[in-house]
């Protein structure tokens, strides 16, 4: 009966201690401030209202538009602003303010840059060392570019720098 007990409560104790374990790395995994984000991959998403040849035409560009973004890097300083380098030579560097709320952080780039690369707002989701930084063309391209970009996300996969 002992043996049984001290089984037990030796189990209990791992449980209670792995838990633990797991919800400090969670906790401290998804801060974002002082951490430096670059580029690992890109995807685009589309909603169905998206034509198929528009569709078609995003894909067979993804190569591209990875290659362009190759060096991009996003940085959280610990004073609640970013900087956004998209790597593509003469754009020039995206500046603004963050917010985090648990794994989702909100960019908002100064509004002398709103028009320009980045969007005005961007959301990231951050999972342990990487962020995935998505764009809704859509909402955000401006008034130039009418209604030929609704339903298209960029989704970019950043992975935390060493």
């Amino acid at each position: 009966m002992r043996k049984r007990f001290v089984t037990t409560l030796i189990v209990c104790l791992a449980a209670l201690f792995a838990a633990f374990c797991f919800a400090a790395c969670q906790s401290g995994s998804t801060d974002v401030a002082g951490k430096t984000y670059v580029f690992e991959s890109l995807d685009v998403e589309f909603t169905s209202e998206v034509p198929e040849e528009v569709k078609n035409e995003y894909e067979g560009n993804k190569g591209l538009m990875s290659s362009m973004y190759a060096n991009m890097s996003l940085s959280f300083n610990e004073d609640g602003t970013f900087s956004l380098d998209v790597g593509v030579p003469n754009a020039p560097l995206q500046k603004g303010k963050y917010t985090q709320d648990g794994n989702k952080v909100t960019i908002k780039t100064d509004e002398d840059l709103a028009n320009s690369v980045l969007s005005a707002t961007a959301e990231c989701e951050v999972d342990g060392k990487k962020c995935v930084l998505k764009m809704d063309l859509g909402a955000n391209a401006g008034a130039n570019a009418g209604d030929n970009l609704k339903g298209i996300t960029i989704a970019i996969t950043l992975k935390e720098k060493a």
